[in-house]
């Protein structure tokens, strides 16, 4: 007697299960457990990267360009005039089309 009452109390707890796709339990779990896991408890969706993509340029211009001596820094200004340039040229491996190198 006492397991079908279980059974019929599970049966009766079915409709409020919580039923999620593998995505949505894994989002779900990263909101309830931000601080453990290390993420934003509000994370956004970015629509448009080039943004992001140019401030990883500057960033990288910054880090590996300015400290450069002279000489290669007028090397590198003969191939990539800033930060800018240098995006649009890497770009093409953002898309995984690989570029032509005309240069060469």
């Amino acid at each position: 007697m006492v397991a079908a009452q279980w059974l019929l109390e599970a049966e009766r707890q079915m409709d409020e299960a919580a039923i999620y796709t593998i995505h949505g339990f894994c989002q779900r779990m990263l909101a309830t457990n931000a601080f453990e896991s290390g993420v934003l408890f509000e994370q956004v969706l970015i629509q448009d990267e080039y943004e992001l993509k140019k401030r990883v340029c500057a960033d990288f211009w910054r880090r590996h360009c300015y400290p450069l001596s002279y000489d290669v820094a007028y090397a590198v200004s003969e191939i990539w005039s800033g930060p800018e340039q240098l995006l649009y040229e890497i770009q093409p491996y953002f898309t995984r089309r690989m570029p032509r190198n005309s240069r060469y």
